[in-house]
């Protein structure tokens, strides 16, 4: 009988049995694909550009007494017929340049990149629909939950009205945590005389 410490080691043994198959190893870590990695970068982009808006330009945080003084300036004024183009643009889209021609205190022309426009509330591009805008926008704050679709994100809202007349010179809207942001630029505001028609 051959001794324990003399026997060949099982492993080498003609009769021995074969090692189970070794275990495959664990598949790696599936990488986020390409579109997921461009759509991330798309997003931050957008909200670093939202960001950019808010702090290029001396703006204020609008708040409800600062909106009230600048409608008291522009009802000094009495300034109901006048022509106001805007630069409006918004996350995702173009920005577009848009005449407002207010006779009378109502919107009677809308040009947006020089082609007439209709909608159903012209009255918003107005320097008054334009307060309403920013009024009811104020109270959106409040309610974050329900701004822009229900997101949850704060609402960042940011205004220059002119000093003397109070209509709005820029407007800026950000919805954190969605790259949601807008604004609203004045390019030109010319007061007309009461008789004086549209231009085509």
């Amino acid at each position: 009988m051959i001794q324990t410490e003399y026997q060949m080691p099982a492993i080498l043994r003609k009769d021995a049995k074969p090692l189970p198959p070794a275990r495959p190893p664990p598949p790696a870590r599936r990488r986020l694909g390409r579109r997921w990695w461009w759509m991330g970068a798309a997003a931050a982009a957008v909200m670093v550009a939202g960001l950019f808006l808010l702090v290029r330009s001396p703006l204020g945080d609008l708040t409800e007494a600062d909106l009230q003084a600048a409608r008291r300036r522009w009802e000094r004024g009495g300034i109901r017929d006048y022509d106001l183009t805007l630069r409006i643009t918004v996350t995702g889209s173009e920005p577009s340049e848009l005449l407002v021609r207010v006779r009378e205190g109502l919107v009677r022309d809308l040009i947006r990149n020089g082609r007439p426009v209709s909608t159903s509330s012209p009255g918003d591009y107005s320097v008054d629909g334009l307060f309403e805008t920013m009024s009811r926008e104020l109270e959106l704050k409040k309610r974050p939950g329900e701004a822009f679709g229900g997101s949850g994100g704060n609402l960042w809202l940011r205004v220059r009205f002119d000093e003397n007349l109070g209509f709005v010179r820029k407007y800026v809207r950000v919805l954190s945590g969605t790259g949601h942001s807008s604004e609203i630029r004045l390019l030109a505001f010319e007061p007309l005389a009461p008789d004086r028609p549209a231009e085509d």
